[in-house]
């Protein structure tokens, strides 16, 4: 298992229950009181945060397989990995590919 610590907050392991239950990052922390309000609204469930370090991963299986909460959880995870999609990636400045046997072809043999 390839551990290292979280690349937003780097305060522990990137592990599911961190990134989702417990990190510090301002986009993930404000998709989880997000979460906590849609459950307290129209739920009736009070998700007490923070999270205790070591019940994340309790409280995180917990809210994933409560069908009643399906669809709100899966709005929180898209929100938290959309907002972690491109962390630490380096894009391409320009990327293009030219046609099959074209006079531009990279390795410069036509």
């Amino acid at each position: 298992m390839n551990e290292q610590l979280c690349r937003k907050c780097g305060l522990d392991l990137e592990t599911p229950e961190h990134v989702f239950m417990l990190c510090d990052d301002p986009n993930t922390r404000a998709a989880r009181w997000e979460l906590r309000e849609h459950l307290a609204t129209d739920f009736r469930y009070a998700l007490q945060l923070p999270v205790p370090r070591e019940s994340a991963s309790t409280v995180l299986r917990a809210l994933i397989f409560h069908w009643d909460y399906v669809a709100p959880m899966a709005r929180f995870i898209y929100a938290v990995a959309k907002a972690w999609q491109w962390f630490g990636n380096v894009l391409p400045t320009t990327f293009f590919e030219d046609e099959p046997g074209s006079d531009d072809d990279v390795d410069g043999t036509v």
